[in-house]
């Protein structure tokens, strides 16, 4: 069978400043619906998921979101999937301080009514 030719997309089909339209927020709805587990494709799980501003923030998006989606299907079927952990936030230290006595403690403005 003979290639098929496929015209080149004009320069001004992709502006990475413009605001991402209707169908790109689609799109990113529907790779967002993919890659999640079963139990999280519920109506409620994506409400929380932010819309892209952009065309070239929708643009990477979609292929993050492709290349993991490309990850799972490459995965044999009966394993787990392994997600890849989120990086763990080290706790807040807090200085340590004096307990003062009543006597130490600075006097408490009370606000007038």
């Amino acid at each position: 069978m003979p290639p098929i030719p496929v015209p080149k997309p004009p320069k001004k089909a992709y502006n990475p400043r413009r605001p991402a339209g209707t169908l790109l927020q689609n799109q990113l709805l529907h790779l967002e619906w993919a890659v999640r587990p079963a139990a999280e494709r519920a109506p409620a799980y994506f409400e929380k998921i932010k819309k892209a501003k952009s065309e070239a923030e929708a643009a990477r998006r979609i292929e993050k979101l492709t290349q993991e989606l490309k990850r799972q299907a490459e995965t044999p079927r009966d394993t787990i999937p392994a997600y890849a952990p989120k990086p763990k936030r080290r706790p807040v230290k807090k200085a340590k301080t004096k307990t003062r006595s009543r006597s130490q403690r600075p006097a408490r403005r009370r606000k007038a009514r």
